[in-house]
């Protein structure tokens, strides 16, 4: 069955919760683009000296990171927090040979 059909099969409240949630990605994700293009637009249009067109590039390519960077940095950071709980070294990786040499058999079931 096609997920349409899936979804058309749930009560009310999980479809509108689902287009709900689907709305607002959907124009969010819209909304930020547009807004950050705006943003350069608006100053060239507002600012007709050369002088801080030219500074308000150089800010805008420097080392200032942009909003996606800041949340792929996160996730990035949020995925190392998880491996140090789990035991994982962010440095060595998941190859890392065991501590002892021993063997823990799985017991079989018969």
């Amino acid at each position: 069955m096609s997920l349409l059909h899936e979804i058309h099969n749930q009560p009310r409240h999980v479809r509108t919760t689902l287009w709900l949630l689907s709305s607002f990605l959907v124009l969010g994700t819209i909304g930020f683009f547009w807004l950050s293009g705006l943003e350069r637009e608006l100053f060239f249009a507002l600012h007709t000296d050369p002088g801080e067109r030219a500074q308000f590039v150089a800010q805008q390519d420097s080392g200032v990171p942009h909003p996606l960077a800041a949340i792929g940095n996160a996730f990035s950071g949020l995925t190392a927090s998880i491996g140090s709980l789990i035991g994982i070294d962010s440095k060595k990786g998941f190859d890392t040979r065991p501590q002892s040499d021993t063997v823990h058999p799985l017991p079989l079931s018969q």
